[in-house]
């Protein structure tokens, strides 16, 4: 049996048809996070590991240096991957396969960069690890992080002190414990920058425990995808069982930018009861790509219909290692509400460092608190580049770990940086508010940023009790919701300057009358699309191609496509990008059924071989499921963010759903219409008769909707969540309890683009 062509993605410009296609897409359808620097102070280098109880005044300043802070430099710990009673085991320094809270599988994805970490295993007041100083209260000129005030009493206060001067060079400080979360924590860090000498301190507070429990049943979270599909990425907690959480309490991440050694006082109130303190030293390496990561700042237009996705680099695009990914995502109602934080680290990076930003507090997010994956949906750097964070796909509604209580109801986006008493750059704000007002596009019903929206907190950290309503302006300050200061001062006083911005991209997108549907026809007597509304047809593919539509690109916008029988073609017109991407999969005879099985937001080309059943989904192995004669009818029918493989059987009226589900509903030669008609988030099967053209939809008695010769077009028309009944006759779409639409001409075949 012949292999299908293999799936080669090659990107191309779309140079004659850019025009054309623009103006197709356009007009279709963390607790306070201030470091509190010590200035003045030119600290002594740290020579040999003091001894506990040893004089700090035997440690002499260089000539003509600054007093140094009244803290004694704890003895030297050393950098460990185990720890057995709070002691420190052997030297142990290299990639996550050290930590044991983290044990990778399989290959890394091409283009992945792994972080090198070294665990400072600091035990806890009551069993330090050896050359740990415990200290009563707070040593004398140790700043503490603002709120924490109340730590500076003796009786009620312990402090953990070490430094470490052998590592190799790290770039950011991340500190978690176990304890009591909502106990005060103040994490003062001070470092050594190669060739310079040693920093100020620098304190931070407990970051906010904002990953909530893990996906309730009606998250419907991904169940095994089906053979065939490429799956979760490769080694990530998405393709294994899930596990009891083992979420620790940590300071906000440190950013140093380089550093060779490091110097942590960790004060605490007793009562808190902090054990097991790590101090990972991340090295987020770097790679070549980090100096041409990221897409500008820009974006396409607005049109009068659905707002495009503002250009957002991807997680391949800054270096994501997937296999740190362990967690099964999980998907919630459309968007409500956008929260807005800060990252609380520098703000004085350069574009080059932003990929080693994300992927230090990647690491720390997802492996060094054990959330499985970074928690903020998109974050945004202070030259206005976005940047996907949590992983699922964008224009989907993940559910995050960035506003606990409210995961399920809001995304988030953060500011890169520490925006307490640093502005937010412009172009930064308008990044942040299009996201916002894109997110908000995709609501069911019309949305306008600064509007306000009830909803129900679920607990957690927040400072709101589980059931109790909350009425939160649809871009809410993190602070409103959590125990935090985020996004800072000045983060939060461009809060309406945000909003704005998302206003302005939203055009008049939210009025209710804007079609949420964009209408298509594909002419096979000349190769074209033709979208309503546009200034001309899009000339993609050739005669004797079959058309194809899916969201290709993630963006939440469907991309019109070609296939071509003879070679396997695929040509894609992103409405993101505005490229045209090919792939080559396919055989003669093959069916092109496009979808996404893989859960990452973005369809996948693929095809089903009527002659022995066989799927073939992107790069992964063939899947047999189904027999000549079936209809292939892939789609998330379970609501777990995948397609799942499935076939409509015409002589017998079955659906065959891979997984073991079989429906029955239909006649012989009805017309497979899956939808989701009740706005559960997940497809509906369902049939319609060519011949009385009455609808058979789950749960409900046959009722009539078109005339023999019409084409059945179901879609979400009206914004409302749920799928309308609807035909195509002849250049005229008619839509049930909304009435018709003329777009089309003879031979045409009709075509929603969602």
């Amino acid at each position: 049996m012949p292999q299908p062509r293999r799936y080669r993605p090659v990107r191309r410009k779309l140079w004659a048809a850019a025009a054309a296609l623009g103006v197709l897409l356009s007009l279709l359808l963390l607790p306070d996070h201030r470091r509190d620097d010590v200035g003045g102070v030119d600290p002594a280098p740290l020579g040999p590991a003091v001894p506990a109880g040893r004089s700090p005044s035997a440690e002499a300043s260089p000539p003509g240096s600054a007093a140094p802070v009244s803290v004694a430099p704890a003895e030297s710990v050393t950098p460990t991957g185990t720890a057995v009673a709070g002691r420190p085991g052997a030297a142990e320094r290299g990639r996550p396969g050290a930590d044991p809270r983290f044990r990778p599988a399989g290959p890394a994805t091409p283009g992945a960069v792994t972080p090198e970490v070294a665990h400072l295993r600091l035990g806890g007041p009551d069993a330090p690890a050896d050359g740990v100083q415990v200290r009563a209260g707070v040593p004398r000129g140790l700043p503490l992080a603002a709120g924490a005030g109340g730590l500076r009493g003796d009786r009620d206060t312990r402090t953990l002190g070490a430094r470490q001067t052998d590592t190799q060079v790290f770039s950011a400080v991340g500190v978690t414990w176990v304890g009591d979360p909502s106990a005060r924590v103040s994490v003062a860090v001070r470092s050594r920058v190669p060739s310079k000498g040693w920093t100020g301190w620098r304190a931070v507070g407990a970051a906010s425990a904002d990953r909530d429990p893990d996906a309730r049943p009606e998250d419907r979270g991904p169940a095994q995808p089906p053979a065939g599909t490429g799956g979760p990425p490769a080694g990530s907690g998405a393709d294994r069982a899930e596990t009891a959480p083992t979420w620790r309490n940590a300071a906000d991440l440190v950013w140093l930018g380089a550093a060779d050694a490091i110097e942590v006082q960790v004060s605490a109130e007793v009562r808190a009861g902090i054990a097991d303190v790590v101090v990972d030293l991340i090295d987020p390496r770097t790679a070549p790509a980090d100096a041409t990561a990221g897409v500008p700042a820009t974006a396409p237009t607005p049109g009068t219909g659905r707002v495009p996705m503002p250009p957002i680099a991807r997680r391949a695009d800054w270096g994501a290692d997937e296999r740190l990914m362990d967690w099964t995502p999980a998907y919630s109602r459309p968007v409500q509400a956008v929260a807005l934080h800060h990252t609380a680290t520098a703000t004085d990076y350069q574009p080059v460092d932003v990929p080693r930003m994300l992927r230090a507090l990647y690491y720390f997010q997802a492996v060094s608190r054990g959330w499985g994956d970074l928690g903020y949906p998109v974050l945004v750097d202070r030259f206005g580049r976005l940047w996907e964070g949590r992983y699922g796909g964008l224009a989907r509604p993940v559910v995050g770990a960035h506003a606990s209580g409210f995961n399920r109801v809001a995304t988030g986006v953060a500011l890169l940086g520490d925006f307490d008493r640093t502005a937010v750059p412009p172009a930064a704000v308008e990044a942040a508010g299009r996201y916002a007002g894109w997110k908000l596009s995709l609501a069911p019903t019309a949305v306008h940023p600064w509007s306000s929206v009830k909803v129900t907190s679920e607990g957690g950290a927040s400072r709101f009790r589980a059931g109790t309503a909350v009425t939160l302006p649809r871009v809410f300050p993190h602070r409103q919701t959590g125990d935090t200061d985020s996004p800072g001062d000045r983060g939060t006083a461009a809060l309406g300057a945000v909003r704005d911005a998302a206003r302005r991209y939203l055009g008049d997108r939210v009025e209710p009358s804007t079609p949420r549907q964009r209408l298509a026809t594909w002419r096979p007597s000349d190769a074209t699309w033709r979208a309503q509304g546009s200034a001309g047809p899009l000339l993609l593919g050739s005669v004797g191609d079959v058309p194809v539509a899916a969201d290709f690109d993630g963006d939440g916008s469907g991309d019109p496509g070609t296939w071509t029988p003879a070679t396997g073609r695929w040509r894609i017109a992103n409405s993101g990008g505005g490229t045209v991407e090919e792939y080559s999969l396919g055989h003669p005879g093959d069916r092109p059924v496009p979808a996404d099985y893989n859960g990452d937001g973005r369809a996948e080309p693929a095809v089903w071989r009527e002659s022995d059943g066989t799927w073939w989904v992107g790069v992964g192995p063939p899947t047999q499921w189904g027999v000549p004669g079936d209809v292939p009818v892939p789609g998330d029918y379970d609501g777990d963010g995948r397609a799942d493989i499935a076939v409509y059987r015409p002589v017998e009226g079955n659906w065959h759903i891979r997984g073991g589900r079989t429906v029955r509903l239909g006649e012989a030669n009805f017309l497979p219409v899956p939808a989701d008609y009740d706005g559960d988030g997940s497809v509906d099967p369902a049939a319609w008769s060519p011949v009385t053209g009455r609808w058979f939809l789950p749960g409900r008695l046959p009722a009539k909707y078109g005339e023999p010769g019409d084409t059945p077009v179901p879609a979400q028309y009206d914004g409302d969540g749920r799928a309308d009944q609807a035909v195509w006759r002849t250049g005229e779409w008619t839509i049930r309890r909304h009435g018709s639409v003329r777009f089309g001409q003879p031979g045409d075949v009709p075509i929603v683009l969602s």
